[in-house]
């Protein structure tokens, strides 16, 4: 089960620490009532782009901070469409396969996998790397019994196009300013093969450094693994479930204050179940590759610009 953890600062006095974890509580407990007050449907784009003659699927979804109002939400999904509108990208209406505790966004990786890269260009100096959570996050989804795997494989100076678009035929985890309340998007696309329906071919991720990110299980702001693992549900299908479930689940749609949720609760696996099945033996645990420099991509057609 997820673990929600109030931090205690290095150095604090017994009453002060007490002081801050019963302020922590009340943080806490405001942002459970935020994300009852947010709907989760609403927190996504997509759009149809055409590149080549060949029509694309982009997808975004948005994890918000906690607090966020559904003002805060309409404003910046109106932003980003008129961006990529502007760009000569058309909305659509979407809707995926919906269960009562989860929601699976429709496409998936016909392979059961997906290779990503990782761009530190613009990270916050408060994580060291950044790369590491990265591999721990991707290691919760490969671990979790399912026959699906991501593949981490070491930095890029790819930039993450995708969230705009401009498609580059790589998987790239960035940072980039994003309006707003929002913590981080993830961007896929997604295409028809001719015989067997929607499939992902491609997704990049953009984390805002303005947020305080953290990464120890004891001075906690905005932990960097817990949304990553949350990013990464995103980019192998998984959507956001229903309110009621939040907080709670990995996928939920506002990040609660403070929180740290490495752990998948019932309602994760179950569609991560629905889309890739279970593995009949248990799967290897996924273990850390050494950083590999890896140059960028000529981009297939020109997308706008970014910030």
């Amino acid at each position: 089960m997820p673990r929600f953890l109030v931090p205690r600062r290095p150095g604090s006095h017994s009453l002060l620490a007490l002081c801050g974890m019963a302020l922590g509580i009340l943080l806490f407990a405001g942002s459970r009532q935020a994300s009852a007050e947010v709907s989760s449907f609403e927190h996504d784009l997509e759009f149809t782009v055409v590149q080549d003659g060949h029509e694309y699927t982009l997808h975004i979804d948005f994890l918000f901070a906690p607090g966020a109002t559904e003002d805060d939400v309409t404003a910046v999904l109106d932003a980003k469409a008129a961006e990529l509108e502007a760009a000569g990208a058309v909305r659509s209406s979407h809707g995926g396969g919906e269960n009562s505790k989860y929601v699976i966004s429709g496409p998936k990786w016909l392979t059961h996998s997906a290779t990503w890269y990782y761009n530190p260009e613009g990270k916050p100096a408060s994580l060291p790397s950044g790369y590491p959570e990265l591999v721990a996050a991707s290691a919760t989804w490969n671990n979790a019994g399912a026959l699906w795997a991501f593949s981490p494989a070491g930095n890029t100076t790819a930039g993450t196009g995708g969230c705009a678009t401009t498609r580059d035929g790589q998987n790239t985890i960035g940072w980039a300013e994003l309006s707003g309340t929002t913590l981080a998007i993830t961007c896929t696309w997604s295409g028809s093969d001719g015989g067997d329906g929607e499939q992902f071919i491609e997704f990049d991720m953009q984390f805002d450094p303005g947020w305080g990110w953290t990464r120890s299980q004891i001075v906690v702001d905005t932990d960097f693994q817990s949304v990553a693992t949350h990013e990464l549900g995103h980019a192998l299908g998984l959507g956001h479930p229903p309110r009621r479930e939040c907080p709670g689940a990995v996928m939920c749609a506002i990040y609660p204050d403070r929180a740290i949720i490495h752990d998948l609760t019932e309602d994760d696996l179950a569609g991560l179940y629905e889309i890739y099945g279970k593995a009949s033996t248990p799967v290897p645990p996924t273990r850390v590759p050494l950083p590999q420099e890896r140059g960028s991509f000529q981009a297939i057609a020109p997308g706008v610009a970014r910030k």
